[in-house]
């Protein structure tokens, strides 16, 4: 598996696995800006916190992906989504996610996304 390849499968795992799991996935100071009601959040616990009490994911299309790295150890990826959850309208949004490698492990430290309109 590229490295490319893994870091999409990584991305894509954090929408669909549980809370633990997430919080696995995140560096200790990583950063989100959500749509209401997550909004600006800061450090693992708090973002574990509000994935624990969320409805979890049970798919996600990401498309238009582009990925850039500036170093070997850092990579930004950003993308459409399109989610679904069980009960729920579908999700779409335009999405960034920035992962650093540290002892050759992936962790998320950055993650953003801008609702779109439905359609």
């Amino acid at each position: 598996m590229t490295s490319g390849t893994m870091l999409w499968a990584l991305e894509e795992q954090f929408w669909l696995c549980g809370a633990e799991e997430a919080k696995a996935s995140l560096d200790a100071d990583c950063l989100m800006a959500l749509p209401p009601p997550g909004g600006v959040m800061r450090g693992a616990a708090m973002i574990a916190d509000s994935l624990a009490g969320a409805p979890r994911w049970t798919s996600v299309a990401m498309t238009q992906r582009n990925e850039t790295r500036s170093r070997e150890d850092v990579a930004v990826l950003v993308y459409a989504a399109h989610g679904r959850r069980s009960g729920a309208d579908d999700y779409r949004a335009l999405c960034s996610s920035t992962w650093l490698a540290t002892g050759g492990v992936w962790r998320l430290v950055q993650h953003h996304q801008t609702p779109l309109p439905a359609g």
